[in-house]
């Protein structure tokens, strides 16, 4: 099938936009995290554009682009890290004084749910935390890409192997 079909209850009427609409959908990884959009256009509507982003990361090396993000927050003394800046400082966190669960975050969508509480200053104290850390990024760094603002969000962290939860 071709066309994009549209769904309407019986005594409803389709809701056709006037203008572009932008849809980002967020996959929260446990390892690596990545942003995607659509953009569906009524003027020509069997044309929905659909991409990957490429999200800006800061390294020690400058700044690296690319479509994964490594889920890895550090905070450092210049400020938060997320991505591959961050999963670079772990690779040292011995020599760096890093330390897992307080000052560098990693693996933490596998704690979400289990009341989980680091020994890290607020907003950094629990898996959801880092988790809203990496999210909060992921959807800034989307929200600066295209002149089309973001109509609407979905969320997919799959918790559960198969068990994708979705929100909006």
């Amino acid at each position: 099938m071709n066309d994009l079909t549209v769904f309407v209850p019986e005594k409803t009427s389709p809701c056709i936009p006037t203008g572009p609409i932008r849809t980002i959908g967020i996959d929260l990884g446990t390892t690596n995290s990545a942003v995607a959009e659509a953009v569906f256009d009524p003027q020509n509507p069997h044309n929905i554009e659909v991409r990957c982003l490429e999200v800006e990361q800061l390294t020690e090396d400058g700044v690296v682009s690319d479509v994964t993000v490594p889920s890895v927050v550090a905070l450092t003394d210049a400020g938060l890290i997320v991505g591959r800046g961050a999963k670079r400082l772990r690779a040292k966190m011995a020599e760096s004084g890093f330390k897992k669960d307080e000052t560098i975050f990693y693996e933490c969508k596998n704690e979400m749910g289990l009341r989980r509480v680091y020994n890290a200053p607020e907003g950094f104290n629990s898996p959801a935390c880092i988790s809203g850390r990496i999210l909060e990024f992921l959807f800034d760094a989307a929200q600066g890409q295209g002149p089309i603002p973001i109509r609407k969000g979905i969320m997919a962290a799959a918790i559960f192997p198969g068990i994708p939860l979705l929100s909006s």
